[in-house]
């Protein structure tokens, strides 16, 4: 691991009653979580989607602490997702591939944030824009040595048991959720407003569409990421303690593909969501939410603003093979929003296992 990771763990260990955040002023029994993440956004994907609009994500202003964060897996090399989201969901890093176990090591499981929240009586919520046992979003509520061990990470997400997941359908079929005890619904059209325990949405059979290419096609924008943060706020509008994992997959999807096009829309769509988002948790009051990624992906570099309205002239500087781009080790953004904490409540915010430690510590654990 890297020599700044192990110096900055061990003093948070020394100074564990004083760092990340002073966990005196959560103490309220209502407690509002929603942590969101751009799978492969960067500083960079976040500019040529800015430059487009031709003005900043108004959202990001109202943060009370904003940053950036280290991202590498436990060997130090370029994160994949599961590594990554590991990191975020258990504050430990593992190998890539893993899903919330500790390999290195005895292979046992890693206690996650859901895990946390839901043995404290939290209601819990998934939603994705890529499949539902991808790896970011299963490795919040899944354990499994490998990523690709669909069957494992099914099984961990039907004993976890979701209150509401809304994705895509990828290597599962809409009779799983249904025979797990789910109430189903075809697509977000189909859904209407219900308070069933468990609830599944899908938003295709594989992933929901890109919103570029769904406006080119049919010249009608999907929005299936901020319409499903709406159903998602009005199903736990009436909880006083939820914890939320929003994800654009799909800005992940786009840069491997170096479509700017459609990395550009999905930005905008995450952004649109996490403002929604942030606007409902301020009136229910008691929150904490967290923007931040799992990784940047392709290496983008904006060359040309071209104004409003036009896409920005770009590089995609990352290794590629037949025209797929990978991931970069380079350090991704992080805001945070509290009506309970502060900027002075964070202290050494530097790295992905950070956000794990937050909300535990937001919790009270």
């Amino acid at each position: 691991m890297k020599l700044r990771y192990l110096l900055r763990h061990l003093l948070y260990l020394i100074l564990s009653s004083a760092t990340i955040c002073a966990c005196s002023h959560g103490s309220t029994e209502e407690k509002r979580i929603v942590l969101l993440i751009g799978d492969g956004m960067g500083f960079e994907e976040i500019r040529a989607a800015e430059l487009f609009n031709g003005k900043p994500f108004a959202v990001k202003s109202s943060a009370v602490f904003s940053g950036s964060i280290t991202t590498f897996n436990y060997s130090g090399e370029v994160t994949d997702s599961a590594a990554s989201a590991t990191a975020m969901a258990t504050g430990e890093k593992v190998s890539n591939g893993v899903i919330s176990r500790r390999i290195p090591g005895n292979s046992s499981d890693l206690k996650t944030v859901f895990e946390t929240a839901k043995s404290k009586g939290y209601r819990t919520g998934l939603i994705t824009t890529s499949y539902i046992i991808d790896a970011t979003p299963a490795a919040f509520i899944s354990h499994s040595d490998s990523r690709a061990d669909y069957c494992q990470i099914s099984l961990g997400i039907f004993n976890f048991k979701p209150n509401l997941t809304i994705g895509g359908l990828k290597h599962l079929y809409i009779d799983d959720f249904a025979l797990n005890g789910f109430a189903v619904y075809e697509s977000l059209e189909d859904y209407s407003s219900s308070q069933n325990p468990h609830i599944f949405i899908k938003l295709g059979d594989d992933t929901a569409q890109y919103e570029y290419d769904t406006l080119i096609l049919s010249g009608i924008l999907p929005h299936n990421l901020s319409r499903s943060a709406a159903i998602a706020t009005n199903y736990l509008n009436n909880t006083d303690k939820f914890i939320l994992l929003v994800e654009g997959g799909r800005i992940d999807h786009a840069g491997h593909s170096g479509s700017i096009e459609n990395n550009v829309y999905e930005t905008n769509e995450f952004f649109i969501s996490a403002e929604s988002i942030y606007n409902w948790l301020k009136k229910k009051e008691d929150y904490l939410m967290i923007i931040t990624a799992d990784h940047e992906t392709g290496g983008l570099n904006v060359i040309t603003d071209n104004g409003a309205g036009s896409f920005p002239a770009v590089e995609w500087t990352s290794d590629s093979i037949n025209g797929i781009y990978s991931h970069t080790d380079r350090e991704v953004p992080v805001y945070i929003y509290s009506d309970l904490l502060s900027e002075n409540d964070f202290y050494f915010v530097e790295d992905n296992t950070d956000i794990s430690r937050i909300i535990n510590c937001f919790i009270g654990k």
